[in-house]
């Protein structure tokens, strides 16, 4: 049976948070692709100020409860879910 830790860690900011998230999960389980979009996506929008940074969040959380209703009960995040369909798309497209 595996086990699940929760490690609550307070940060003083989303920049921090990730930082401190990556930094764990280097060390440990591989990051899942959304993990590795989402973390990207929010250092491009951070850079652009806060309005865009915080429009960002609203889209991906909308972007999360949508995947979760789409794919309630896959094995991987249901975002996962999606960026697979998405890359299995674009290499049909290509013929490959």
């Amino acid at each position: 049976m595996n086990k699940c830790i929760l490690l609550l860690i307070e940060a003083d900011s989303h920049d921090t948070a990730l930082r401190i998230f990556s930094t764990l999960n280097d060390r440990g389980k591989p990051l899942s692709d959304a993990d590795i979009f989402k973390t990207q996506f929010y250092k491009h929008y951070s850079s652009k100020g806060d309005e865009e940074k915080n429009n960002f969040i609203k889209k991906w959380k909308k972007l999360e409860e949508t995947c979760n209703k789409l794919f309630p009960s896959t094995p991987n995040s249901s975002l996962d879910e999606i960026f697979t369909r998405y890359m299995y798309y674009e290499r049909a497209k290509k013929k490959k």
